[in-house]
């Protein structure tokens, strides 16, 4: 297989993991502030019970913040994925890129 076709092959790969790698992205941008503000919610809360006030719902609070972990740790799980494959293709990809440069440099001196 020539560089040129390898290269045709793996850029829509390439394209499709940095995509997906941004929707990562934007999601952690979105649930790493969450689940800091459930935690502080329910630390805030744990204070409260200690003092005496058991108003709060603090199973619940429980429940909502290990969601937020486990959402979390899911994207994590996604993200860390998602970088080995991109590490992978762009790997390839650049490997491929040095192989077509070769080429070109191998047949302009001849």
């Amino acid at each position: 297989m020539n560089s040129a076709r390898l290269l045709e092959q793996l850029r829509p790969q390439l394209e499709a993991f940095e995509i997906e790698s941004g929707r990562l992205q934007t999601l952690l941008a979105k649930i790493a502030p969450e689940v800091a503000e459930n935690g502080k919610a329910l630390s805030k809360q744990m204070d409260a019970a200690k003092s005496g006030d058991l108003s709060g719902e603090l199973g619940s609070k429980f429940t909502q913040t290990l969601a937020k972990l486990n959402e979390l740790e899911q994207l994590a799980e996604a993200l860390t994925a998602n970088h080995l494959a991109l590490r992978s293709i762009w790997e390839q990809y650049a490997r491929a890129v040095l192989q077509a440069e070769a080429l070109r440099k191998g047949f302009g001196s001849v």
